[in-house]
């Protein structure tokens, strides 16, 4: 945290202490930071958390992604670890770990798969969506974006409703507490209730996701329950946050655009366009960490085994160089590499849900609009060190919401 006789926009100071779980870098200035880190110091050196370097363009970002051998996962995607703490999978492992837990998560969330869930996840939109409207509007966040993807993995994995309803208070713990907090159970409590549920599976198998992990080969062998720990926290937390938070950019996105509402209530690839550039603009996760496995010189700059190197998205997805005007919101932009699903191995599997989730559930919003903004929009910090989005989206609904006529013919 900067001291009290610093400015809070101090850009310089903020470059040689960056701190991804500083309350202070607010949403409204980590963008600066990134941007200054960009102009004046592409590969900078931070001296929080035991030191490490901070990589914010884009090309830097994708090379080193795209290189696992040198910039390694295997020691976590997180900084700074705590003592025991566990490893997620896919997510902390390199080859050929990764690429047997990844194949788990590719099974359950392959295109076709996805496909066939679509008439779920645009019946969960509509009710949700039906009932905002109905109301006039209300906290988007705290009345649709929480629920809709816990509900959805939730119905995916088999989870009974008690569980399901705990899930977001859990990961609000885990981010309060993580990367500074040891004491804290938050993480253990929410996997221990998951993996009550995954037990009965074993002894009780039924037609639901939950099963399937419980029955799992990885590496012609089943999962331990370590691992099956691992992947079910992986399964409730990833699975809703990103999705939470992209929804809620969006619709914020939307509610200062009527216009550009009232084109994409038709125009499906349109749509598309318009959410991807929404997550460009404001990726859901903002940065994940690797570790240098040998000595090397990147970019002209010395890296030594062992040293950590913050890779940052969100930053390197508004780099000038790869995308002319790149902070502002563009929805006819097309930018094939952008990176807010990451890049490498490493690239979000969860990508093909995520992407009809946003587009059912904008839809159905749209169907009902025009919306617009009704209050305050409060964003959060970087909650966990990785997260960030708006926490507070009060809408309301203009007088043609009757004119929703469904929004189903988009499979």
């Amino acid at each position: 945290m900067p001291p009290e006789t610093a400015v809070a926009h101090d850009l310089d100071w903020w470059c040689e202490h960056f701190d991804h779980h500083d309350p202070e870098l607010t949403a409204e200035l980590v963008y600066d930071v990134y941007a200054h880190l960009r102009e004046q110091r592409p590969i900078a050196r931070s001296d929080q958390h035991g030191g490490f370097w901070i990589l914010t363009r884009h090309e830097d970002v994708m090379a080193a992604a795209a290189d696992w051998e040198t910039f390694s996962s295997a020691e976590g995607a997180h900084l700074p670890r705590q003592p025991g703490q566990m490893l997620f999978v896919p997510l902390d492992y390199d080859p050929p770990q990764h690429t047997a837990y990844r194949d788990v998560f590719a099974r359950a969330l392959e295109p076709a798969r996805v496909r066939a869930l679509e008439p779920q996840i645009q019946q969960l939109a509509a009710g949700l969506v039906g009932d905002f409207a109905a109301a006039g509007g209300g906290d988007f966040v705290a009345e649709v974006a929480v629920h809709f993807p816990i509900r959805l993995i939730a119905s995916m994995l088999g989870l009974s409703d008690a569980v399901s309803a705990q899930i977001r208070e859990f990961t609000e713990r885990i981010w309060a507490a993580f990367g500074h907090d040891a004491r804290s159970t938050a993480l253990g409590d929410l996997i221990d209730l998951l993996m009550a549920e995954a037990l009965e599976r074993r002894a009780d198998p039924r037609p639901d996701l939950l099963t399937e992990l419980v029955q799992a080969d990885v590496g012609g062998r089943p999962f331990t329950d370590a691992e099956l720990r691992s992947t079910l926290a992986a399964f409730a937390i990833a699975g809703h946050e990103t999705t939470m938070n992209a929804s809620a950019n969006l619709m914020h996105d939307l509610a200062q655009r009527p216009h550009l509402q009232e084109q994409l209530r038709d125009d499906v690839p349109a749509l598309r366009r318009a959410i991807d550039e929404s997550l460009r603009v404001r990726a859901p996760a903002h940065l994940f960490v690797r570790t240098v496995t040998r000595d090397t010189e990147f970019r002209g700059v010395m890296m030594r085994q062992g040293e950590k190197v913050v890779l940052v998205y969100a930053s390197a997805n508004r780099d000038e160089a790869q995308c002319p005007h790149a902070a502002e919101f563009d929805p006819q932009r097309r930018m094939a590499s952008s990176l807010t699903f990451g890049w490498g191995i490493h690239r979000c599997v969860g990508i093909h849900l995520a992407r009809a989730e946003l587009r059912v559930l904008a839809r159905e919003m749209l169907a009902r609009g025009p919306f617009e903004l009704a209050g305050a929009v409060r964003c959060s910090g970087m909650e966990g060190g990785h997260h960030m989005g708006v926490r507070t989206l009060p809408l309301r609904f203009g007088s043609s919401q009757t004119r929703h006529q469904g929004a189903d013919d988009d499979r």
